[in-house]
């Protein structure tokens, strides 16, 4: 305890500065109590306060939208997961081929020669088609319904005039057999050009079959490597995924797991209290032993309690609160902390006061905590150290001998190695 960190306001503190979960765990050790109780509460106490921030930054709206709830991230977790489950087994069953881009190339320009040639075959059909129309329609003209036609009248033709319409007919039927000649030629001829293009596109067809199944197989170096950085960059997205999971159910079921282990935590220090029950009762008879030795009139208390906050001490010397009270509440409990790690054999064997644990204190009570501190050193092997100025050593009572206590201490700068605290003086 120092005087200047405040070390003389509380009875289980050494400094202002020190944390309430460090005074549990120093005091819970002290008392020979589980201490790893009051270290796995300040572990809570930790996770509670970064829960509580993580979920004031997922209030927000634009934290909330980007991590989302954790039933939707799981879903999503898993197509992401099917996904890159699918592209690895691509992966592995990818062919790099060789000259992929040629290949491409000559596909291409497979499909468009098979797609001109079907053009060209719909253009012959609907020829062929025609030109059957036509031949069809091709008729030789009714010469003898001319004739008729004068005979009606009653004009007679001279008979050299049926010369001529008999020449005129022969002529038409020439006409009409050239002409269907050349439809059926040319019918023909459309035909001849269906049949090579049906044989010039089951070529190309097998030709382009064949490629087809080579590009099917694999593809180019460069899909290859594209293929596996989509895999690596699936692969991170469901890193980030899975953290984004893992921090919503953390924020979503946080508080009531939290809540559960401070309930454990809280019934698991009260069974330790329950079962080191001795050791408190001794501690508390102790404390109010040593209060009762310093005032005859007045009951010192050691209070252990539990929460869902871990163990709970305070000291109290029944009474009008003083400043020299409060301080002999602290001289009490150290006498009490230190008797007891003796008797455990890890004390470091010595207790050192400061004068300042008597300051306000009565001259009858700092004789009574001086002899206190003598007769426990005795009867627990331990050393008592006190610094205190002559002019503050009290009258004491007859029986006690407080001469063979006294260290002299002779100060002397006469030599490089005296001093006070290293410094010399002129």
């Amino acid at each position: 305890r120092r005087q200047h960190d405040d070390g003389f306001q509380r009875a289980f503190d050494h400094s202002r500065m020190q944390q309430p979960w460090d005074r549990q765990v120093c005091i819970s050790y002290f008392l020979d109590l589980d201490w790893s109780i009051a270290r796995d509460v300040q572990l809570v106490r930790k996770q509670e306060q970064e829960l509580k921030a993580l979920q004031k930054a997922a209030s927000s709206p634009e934290f909330g939208s980007v991590l989302g709830r954790s039933a939707d991230l799981r879903s999503e977790l898993i197509v992401a997961r099917d996904r890159v489950r699918r592209l690895h087994a691509a992966v592995q069953q990818f062919q790099v081929v060789n000259e992929y881009a040629e290949l491409v190339s000559e596909a291409d320009q497979l499909t468009t020669r098979l797609r001109d040639l079907r053009d060209e075959a719909a253009i012959d059909r609907d020829l062929i088609r025609q030109m059957e129309e036509m031949l069809l329609d091709e008729q030789p003209p009714d010469v003898g319904q001319l004739e008729r036609m004068w005979r009606q009248v009653n004009v007679v033709l001279p008979a050299h005039i049926y010369n001529t319409y008999d020449s005129v007919h022969e002529f038409h039927n020439s006409v009409l057999r050239n002409r269907r000649l050349y439809l059926q030629r040319e019918t023909e001829l459309a035909r001849e050009r269906m049949e090579s293009r049906r044989v010039e596109s089951a070529s190309l067809e097998n030709r382009r079959s064949d490629l087809m199944r080579v590009l099917d197989s694999g593809g180019a170096l460069e899909e290859y490597a594209a293929l596996q950085a989509e895999v690596s960059g699936a692969q991170a997205q469901i890193k980030q995924m899975e953290e984004r999971f893992e921090l919503a159910q953390k924020i979503e079921g946080g508080k009531v797991r939290l809540d559960n282990r401070r309930s454990e935590l809280a019934v698991r220090l009260i069974g330790d209290h329950n079962d080191r029950r001795e050791r408190l009762d001794l501690a508390i008879a102790r404390f109010e032993e040593f209060s009762s030795e310093l005032y005859e009139e007045r009951h010192g208390l050691l209070v252990v309690d539990t929460s869902r906050n871990g163990p709970t001490f305070d000291v109290k010397i029944s009474g009008k609160e003083s400043a020299g009270i409060h301080n002999m509440q602290i001289l009490c409990f150290d006498f009490v902390v230190t008797t007891l790690l003796q008797e455990r054999n890890i004390g470091p064997g010595f207790l050192v006061h400061d004068s300042h644990i008597f300051d306000g204190v009565d001259e009858r009570q700092i004789a009574s905590s001086l002899q206190l501190g003598a007769r426990l050193a005795e009867e627990y092997g331990f050393q008592y150290i006190v610094t205190l100025n002559s002019d503050m050593v009290p009258d004491f009572p007859s029986g006690f001998d407080f001469g063979p206590f006294v260290n002299e201490v002779r100060l002397t700068d006469a030599i490089e190695t005296g001093g006070l605290f290293g410094f010399q003086f002129d």
